[in-house]
């Protein structure tokens, strides 16, 4: 799919790099989120009143959808994602906020899927992305005691990637970075 001519009528379509917005006949393609899916686990541990530190694992797709020459397509990338976060307790066992990094790394290969019908497996390589990503990540975690010891809670984190994760040289001019929001349920219970 990455640098893959695509013809309208008898004028070659300019090399499409996966996930790039590009001029075809005279109008950009449109450019939006695909649909996501993640889950993990995270460590809490407290060091001070109404302050922890935060470590997990995740496996996440990452991935985005676009439309070029009437042709729609969805590329999901599966990545492991580390997300290390120092939590202040606004409210204790009620609400927290949360910032740190992350370090996410690629996993198989990249599904693309272009519309009508066409499912198919790339390469990183060949899609144009790099395999490993970093950035910073904040969060909003909201939560319930159930029973002692055991909490409903619900959280909602922003990763902002600060690598360039465009690999290919024919778009080098071009920067990519991930841009992720991730929203989570689950429980909590202590150890």
């Amino acid at each position: 799919m990455a640098n893959q001519e695509k013809q309208t009528g008898d004028q070659p379509a300019p090399t499409q790099k996966l996930g790039q917005p590009v001029q075809i006949e005279g109008r950009s393609p449109t450019l939006s989120d695909a649909t996501k899916f993640t889950f993990g686990a995270d460590y809490n541990h407290a060091f001070a009143s109404n302050w922890s530190l935060e470590v997990g694992l995740f496996y996440q797709n990452k991935g985005n959808k676009y439309t070029t020459a009437g042709i729609e397509y969805t590329a999901i990338a599966k990545s492991i994602t580390t997300p290390v976060m120092v939590r202040y307790s606004v409210l204790p066992q009620y609400l927290s906020l949360g910032v740190g990094a992350f370090t996410s790394f690629g996993v198989g290969s990249v599904n693309v899927v272009e519309t009508p019908g066409k499912t198919y497996d790339e390469t990183y390589e060949k899609v144009g992305w790099a395999k490993f990503d970093y950035g910073v990540v904040g969060g909003l975690r909201a939560s319930y005691p159930v029973f002692q010891g055991l909490d409903v809670i619900g959280d909602v984190r922003y990763y902002l990637g600060l690598k360039d994760l465009n690999t290919d040289p024919a778009t080098s001019n071009i920067t990519e970075k991930s841009k992720d929001i991730a929203v989570l349920v689950g429980v909590r219970y202590a150890l």
